[in-house]
């Protein structure tokens, strides 16, 4: 198994190879291109090996896809996944991690979905990424639009589903 981390001060995702964890060799590297997460803060791994990063941009926080591709054994070009995972004038990113098992209730997760922990420290809230539409390489862009819908798990958007739940109810009655 390897190990990837990030350095948020270079602007470095590095990757030591296992079993020893010997030198590192750089994944990607901010400060040599203008395309790709800047300043990494956080990460995480499918079980395909590919890399999910979080970084900052000011009091912005994006969400990268850096695909491992299997038949090379390394990383191909950073895809951006989500510009505002914290939402419109959201925060950064604090922390996030693949599901290993299924949530409960009617906001649950499956297996293998991104969870991510973003907003502000008032505004705190879990974003779900599915695994099937992170899959897809249509699913990059599906990704962005499920994010413009709003927190899944959150207060707002339970309260839009309640609404829409009721216009429904009010349609099938009439």
């Amino acid at each position: 198994k390897d190990m990837v981390v990030v350095d948020a001060a270079r602007h470095l995702i590095i990757r030591y190879a296992g079993p020893t964890l010997g030198v590192g060799s750089v994944v990607f590297d901010g400060r040599q291109t203008s395309t790709g997460p800047r300043s990494p803060t956080t990460i995480a791994a499918d079980a395909s090996g590919n890399l999910l990063i979080g970084s900052l941009t000011g009091s912005s926080a994006a969400l990268w896809l850096i695909p491992f591709n299997a038949q090379t054994g390394q990383y191909d070009a950073p895809k951006l996944m989500d510009a505002a995972v914290g939402g419109t004038g959201g925060g950064p990113i604090a922390d996030m991690v693949i599901a290993k098992s299924p949530g409960v209730g009617p906001n649950g997760w499956g297996a293998g979905d991104l969870l991510v922990l973003a907003g502000s420290s008032s505004t705190r809230q879990v974003r779900v990424y599915t695994a099937a539409t992170m899959a897809t390489r249509r699913g990059i862009r599906r990704v962005a639009a499920q994010a413009r819908q709003g927190w899944r798990g959150g207060a707002s958007s339970r309260r839009l589903r309640r609404a829409r739940a009721r216009r429904r109810a009010g349609r099938r009655a009439a």
